[in-house]
């Protein structure tokens, strides 16, 4: 996927389009995995993830997904993208339970903005952010479920 590189760069400028956070350059990798590793990084049992950021790894993206070619996977990845930027900026992973939670509901709120200003056409997901609650939250709260 030759386009990707491109595309991450046009997400990551969408996510300073928001002004929330402000880009140093830095640009993580985006690996494109089976959907068994990404299981095995965040649930460690069957879950429908399509992708999770580690700082180490950069973000996993499941296989099955093609950003360059359709809206809703890429608006999976503006999600992982945001959780790269709030590593950067934090310099850290989520500390607790309650950090995770403004996290992900940050991420989501970035991904369902973009996503409703996007054709109608081509959107599948809805337009509107999950309900997340502090039970989806492991002990290390360092890990999220994008479903």
């Amino acid at each position: 996927m030759t386009a990707l590189p491109k595309l991450v760069s046009e997400l990551l400028a969408v996510i300073a389009g928001f002004g929330t956070y402000s880009l140093d350059g830095h640009v993580p990798k985006v690996t494109l995995v089976p959907h068994h590793i990404i299981v095995a990084e965040v649930c460690k049992k069957p879950c429908p993830v399509y992708a999770y950021f580690d700082p180490k790894k950069g973000i996993l993206l499941d296989e099955r997904l093609d950003p360059v070619g359709d809206l809703n996977a890429r608006s999976i990845l503006l999600h992982e993208l945001v959780h790269f930027v709030q590593w950067k900026t934090a310099g850290r992973k989520p500390g607790n339970c309650d950090e995770w939670l403004r996290r992900e509901s940050e991420a989501y709120d970035i991904q369902f903005r973009w996503l409703s200003r996007q054709s109608r056409g081509e959107r599948r997901f809805p337009v509107r952010r999950p309900v997340l609650s502090p039970v989806q939250c492991r002990a290390d709260a360092a890990s999220h479920v994008v479903g």
